[in-house]
């Protein structure tokens, strides 16, 4: 079948880094109270930062939530919430990338208070937050940024992606990541 054969059918989405993106309709993952987000995708250091998941507003740029997002030259993974003022909700400080890899399990699981990501399964970061302010958000998006204007584009491949509109527990994460492990 087309899965098994790589020469009829990739196993994963790739992004070229300069056009391609995916958009969603929007989740609501911040205004809904909580999210989770689990993804095989490769790890690559590039010039600008990426996301896997981006929620912005169309009208004004200063709203931001990035559950998951890779920062540029370093390739730190870190989550980031500004509001409509701008005010940073949460900027966590997130883990150190150590170098391209072709596949990698990033993890994010957002309670509405606290933040965690995961890098192939280990904790990277463990923040609270309280939110605050409002986040007039409208779009969701895979792979780029969207508001006001569209950047922020990621090179990279996407083996998998699950994603709820609510914090899974540590057991559903772990299989989540397991699934999606394999399919990498």
């Amino acid at each position: 079948d087309y899965d098994t054969n790589p020469a009829l059918f990739p196993k994963y989405l790739k992004f070229d880094g300069i056009d391609d993106y995916l958009n969603l309709p929007y989740m609501r993952l911040y205004g809904g109270g909580a999210a989770s987000i689990i993804a095989a995708r490769n790890a690559v250091s590039q010039a600008t930062d990426t996301y896997i998941i981006s929620e912005r507003s169309t009208s004004n740029a200063n709203p931001k939530y990035f559950p998951s997002r890779q920062l540029a030259g370093g390739g730190n993974m870190d989550s980031y919430i500004s509001d409509d003022t701008a005010a940073v909700v949460l900027d966590t400080i997130g883990s150190a990338f150590s170098g391209a890899s072709d596949k990698v399990i990033r993890s994010v699981v957002d309670t509405g208070n606290n933040i965690k990501l995961f890098k192939n399964g280990a904790l990277a970061a463990n923040d609270n937050y309280t939110r605050a302010g409002t986040l007039t958000l409208n779009n969701t998006t895979i792979w780029v940024s969207v508001s006001t204007t569209t950047g922020n584009y990621a090179s990279m491949k996407l083996y998998g992606l699950i994603i709820t509109k609510s914090a899974i527990t540590d057991a559903q994460r772990v299989r989540c990541e397991r699934f999606l492990a394999q399919k990498a």
